[in-house]
């Protein structure tokens, strides 16, 4: 499945605390890797199984991040976020 093929959609965004990126359906494996407004890699998750993944804000700096989102080996698509 191809990331850019698959309904994707990410909430809330703008978040505070903690935003969802819900894949539309069930994935067996998604790598999401979460990068600084600079470029700077901050984040690497690994999804099995499931049809969401919440991501928690923790010490991450008021900004803009980007997202890689790659579904099970397939072409990865990049999204926006924005933390308050």
């Amino acid at each position: 499945v191809d990331a850019s093929a698959v309904g994707i959609s990410i909430y809330p965004n703008p978040f505070r605390e903690e935003t969802t990126i819900d894949f539309g359906k069930v994935v067996d494996n998604a790598e999401l890797k979460l990068f600084d407004i600079l470029g700077k890699l901050v984040g690497e998750y690994k999804v099995n199984e499931a049809s969401h993944f919440v991501l928690n804000r923790e010490d991450k700096e008021k900004g803009v991040y980007f997202i890689d989102v790659k579904i099970e080996n397939h072409k990865s698509k990049i999204f926006k976020l924005i933390t308050e």
